[in-house]
């Protein structure tokens, strides 16, 4: 895609009176939509990310492995307790493991995180996002507003690109829905969209029920305070809701046990369908990219499913007190990070937004062992430290600039099918949507 970049940058530097108007456009078209991450519009940048076909195809073919060893990690949470020692679960978060959800498919939703480094067609995926994935609302907005464009009439009739977009909430409905069959819903259901008042992508989730009325289901937005169990059936005010979409994490859920009773119980009591269940939250726990890497767990796997993991995710393994392999060496797991802290990141196994994350390279000394002492008693993980993937973009400002960005690739799978992605940038090593924005991904092809 370097190529086609390339070009979409040239045309509009040639030209200023395109890039105003394309940059005018823009702008205009995000903030009448309110296209927004909290106060800020989510993206200033004038370009999508592009992704060609071959990459689409390497991008199922991947999905496809990783999907078959997640739902085997969540077949051993119920098969042993195994999972839950590694993983130091509470007791809480294992209770919510042994509910019976009713349905196979545990995990609907999925967003696996990655730095792509597109000219060397090396992808590495530093975590799953299952528990509540966030940015498919905003996607098909954003990529109707990128493809109308002057610019891109102009790649299209004189240049050939094709461009496919996808229309990622109806993909996502289609997964919600093939979910409620699975657990045995008959009627039509009413969907209801779980949120926090005043979360920053609050946005979304008006985007999602927009497109789900519009294809004839009934949906609702509630805080999950909001909402009550009675007569066996979760409510909302005088609404029962059949089939839930939440953008609440199970850690919010646990800590504000209490305040949710209505929603715990009828998940508990398998009266409403979840997507994803709670139980899900064990795939976005980073330690589980530890089990994936770590040969001690390679008898879970077969073959196919440990070549494409050993290609697409970093050495990550637990924080703790070990030996264990590393290029093929055996080697004392805490001298080594300690002694090449460079050469590594620490992450919290479950936290969320970059945070509680120590890059070695930019942490002090005292800093990084601290931290190590304190993951050995909480949950911690140590990865090994990818290269960052930057590209340079213009700025949907006036005149026209260019800026270069890092990058984080968000690949969604819904229903175990690529579904198209969503890009977050930022001008610094930590990359989230607050520290920089998001903006969505379009396959292209030659006519």
């Amino acid at each position: 895609m370097n190529k086609l970049t390339g070009t979409y940058n040239s045309l509009l530097e040639k030209d200023p009176g395109l890039a105003r108007e394309c940059s005018d456009q823009f702008n205009r078209n995000m903030e009448e939509r309110n296209v927004r991450f909290g106060d800020m519009i989510i993206s200033n940048l004038l370009r999508p990310y592009f992704v060609s076909s071959d990459e689409s195809n390497r991008f199922q073919e991947i999905i496809d492995a990783l999907s078959s060893c997640t739902k085997k990690i969540i077949r051993l949470s119920h098969e042993s307790k195994m999972l839950a020692e590694y993983l130091r679960l509470t007791k809480e978060e294992d209770d919510l493991i042994s509910c019976k959800n009713g349905y196979s498919n545990k995990v609907v939703i999925n967003r696996l995180d990655a730095f792509f480094n597109s000219d060397k067609k090396d992808i590495k995926f530093l975590e799953f996002n299952a528990d509540s994935p966030g940015g498919i609302g905003y996607n098909d907005i954003m990529t109707r507003f990128y493809l109308d464009l002057p610019i891109f009439k102009i790649l299209k009739k004189k240049y050939h690109y094709r461009f496919h977009p996808i229309n990622t909430r109806k993909h996502l409905l289609k997964s919600l829905l093939d979910c409620y069959q699975n657990f045995g819903g008959k009627k039509k259901p009413t969907i209801g969209l779980i949120a926090w008042d005043h979360i920053k992508t609050y946005p979304e989730f008006a985007f999602i029920k927009e497109c789900f009325e519009k294809e004839g289901y009934k949906t609702i937005i509630a805080n999950p305070r909001a909402l009550e169990y009675r007569k066996n059936s979760l409510c909302f005010k005088d609404t029962k809701i059949d089939l839930v979409l939440r953008k609440v994490l199970t850690s919010q859920i646990l800590k504000y046990s209490d305040e949710l009773k209505g929603l715990i119980t009828a998940y508990k009591e398998n009266r409403v369908c979840f997507a994803n269940p709670l139980n899900s939250f064990l795939l976005s726990m980073k330690g589980v990219l530890a089990m994936l890497t770590d040969k001690k767990y390679s008898y879970l796997f077969t073959e196919k499913e440990k070549k494409i993991a050993k290609e697409v995710i970093p050495w990550t393994r637990k924080v703790e007190e070990t030996k264990t392999d590393y290029k093929g060496k055996e080697i004392d797991l805490l001298d080594l990070i300690v002694k090449k802290r460079e050469s590594f990141v620490l992450k919290p196994c479950d936290s969320f937004g970059a945070e509680g994350v120590f890059i070695g390279s930019e942490t002090k000394q005292s800093d990084w062992e601290q931290t190590i002492k304190e993951g050995l008693k909480t949950r911690y993980i140590v990865q090994e430290k990818i290269r960052l993937p930057e590209e340079t973009f213009p700025l949907s400002t006036s005149p026209l600039s260019f800026a270069k960005r890092n990058l984080n690739l968000g690949i969604y799978a819904l229903g175990g099918r690529f579904c198209g992605g969503i890009l977050r940038f930022s001008s610094s090593s930590i990359i989230n949507t607050i520290g920089g924005g998001a903006l969505p991904i379009i396959r292209v092809s030659k006519k």
